[in-house]
């Protein structure tokens, strides 16, 4: 009982000195060298993957494995995030080669993607575009 009590007030001593410093218990979000780092937003379909910027990510359902099929006029509408020359590979982050020669960004295996009818930071209309976009969580 007593064991209990004190992982008790230790958890609460924890808590108020991550709150009274403004610091996070969670795991930060992995940086991604040579690229823009992903962050977590909230957004008007909760909280997503989102680049610096502010501009929600997302995934399409017809991609495969580290594969992008989003070319064309549907990469005009979705632009790939692109990662930049040099980036590695960090955590769930992997490259994606496209047929291009550009590398893009993808978590866990499914390639990251803007929506060109998102003009705000926030914004998260790219849902609607058709059923196979879903913004993309942790």
């Amino acid at each position: 009982m007593k064991t209990t009590r004190t992982l008790a007030v230790l958890a609460l001593a924890l808590g108020a000195s991550a709150c009274a410093r403004n610091v996070s218990l969670s795991p930060p979000l992995p940086s991604l060298g040579g690229a823009p780092p992903v962050i977590l937003r909230e957004t008007v379909q909760g909280q997503a993957l989102a680049t610096n910027a502010g501009r929600t990510l997302y995934i399409y359902d017809q991609d495969r494995f580290n594969r992008s099929v989003c070319y064309a006029g549907c990469a005009e509408q979705f632009p790939p995030l692109r990662a930049a020359d040099g980036a590695q590979p960090s955590g769930d982050y992997t490259l994606v080669a496209r047929t291009d020669g550009a590398a893009q960004w993808a978590h866990r295996g499914r390639p990251l993607y803007t929506f060109s009818g998102d003009p705000s930071p926030g914004d998260a209309a790219g849902t609607g575009a058709g059923p196979a976009w879903r913004v993309a969580r942790y």
